[in-house]
């Protein structure tokens, strides 16, 4: 986890600058795991499909696409 904490500076200048370094690490050798057979291999989720809704307003409409698409405050479900 890191945690970041931005103090003893004024308004005048708002301009913060954080630079993370890592040194590097040993070479980590890679453990081979035994093969499974295509009978074990555990099923992997469908994937989601974006859902597109239209939004109105007025005259206004908007189109909105995602997986649990919600209209914009103001906006009703066409």
């Amino acid at each position: 986890w890191l945690y970041l904490s931005a103090s003893g500076f004024t308004f005048s200048s708002p301009t913060i600058r954080v630079k993370l370094t890592q040194e590097a690490a040993a070479p980590v050798t890679p453990v081979v795991a035994p093969t499974m057979a295509p009978a074990t291999v555990p099923a992997t989720k469908p994937i989601a499909k974006a859902i597109t809704i239209t939004c109105v307003k007025g005259k206004t409409s908007k189109k909105v696409t995602a997986l649990k698409p919600v209209c914009p405050k103001g906006y009703i479900k066409k």
